[in-house]
C-alpha cells in the first residue's frame, strides 16, 4: 500500500499509509495522529530525485501508556452532622476519580457522607485505561469534630414551693438534643 510521489515522504504504519508528508531538506520530524498505545512498524519510502535513487528505511517504535496524576483539594476540619460533602478530584487524564473512605464516613460516587467523629482520610483513585497508566492515589485526612453545643438559655419559672410543681424553659436549644435533669 505505500506508493510514492515526486514531492513527499510517505510514512507507512502497520501496513496502512497514515501520513505522507513534505519532502525537504529541514524535515526530521514527522506527525503520525491516532497511534494506539503499543508496539509498530515503520516503513519510510522516499522518491527518487535528480542524481538520488529512491530509498526506503525500516524499524519498529513503541507507544506507551501516558502518565496521569490526581489532584484532590482536602475537604478540610468538619463539623458531625454537617451535609453531604461532594468530592471533587480531577485526574490529568480526564478519566473519571473513584474514592474510598476510612473512619468515621462513608463514600457513595463522589458523595462523602460523615458517620461520626475522629479522623477521615478519603483516598482518590485512577485506574487508567488502554491509554493511561494508574494514576498515584491521592489520600487527604481531616478532623471530625462533634458539632458545637448549643448554649441554651435557662429561664426559671415563678418559685414554687418544695411539693409543688416546677416550671423551666429552655431557648436556643439544639434540635433533638437530650436534655437530663
Amino acid at each position: 500500500p505505500c506508493e510514492l510521489s515526486a514531492s513527499t515522504v510517505l510514512l507507512c504504519v502497520d501496513g496502512a499509509a497514515p501520513s505522507t508528508q513534505p519532502l525537504t531538506a529541514a524535515s526530521s520530524q514527522f506527525t503520525i495522529p491516532g497511534l494506539s498505545v503499543g508496539s509498530h512498524n515503520l516503513v519510510a519510502q522516499f522518491p527518487a530525485q535528480i542524481g538520488l535513487a529512491a530509498s526506503s528505511v525500516t524499524g519498529s517504535f513503541s507507544i506507551l501508556q501516558g502518565a496521569q496524576t490526581i489532584a484532590f483539594p482536602n475537604p478540610g476540619p468538619q463539623a458531625y452532622g454537617v451535609a453531604p460533602i461532594t468530592l471533587t478530584a480531577i485526574a490529568t487524564s480526564g478519566l473519571p476519580v473513584s474514592y474510598s473512605a476510612t473512619g468515621p464516613a462513608s463514600v457513595s460516587g463522589s458523595t462523602l457522607t460523615i458517620t461520626g467523629t475522629g479522623t477521615v482520610t478519603v483516598t482518590a483513585s485512577q485506574t487508567g485505561n488502554a491509554q493511561y497508566l494508574a494514576a498515584t492515589p491521592v489520600s487527604q485526612t481531616f478532623v471530625v469534630d462533634q458539632t458545637a453545643a448549643a448554649k441554651p438559655t435557662f429561664l426559671p419559672g415563678a418559685f414554687g414551693t418544695f411539693t409543688g410543681p416546677q416550671s423551666v424553659t429552655l431557648k436556643d436549644a439544639t434540635v433533638g438534643a437530650t436534655i437530663y435533669y
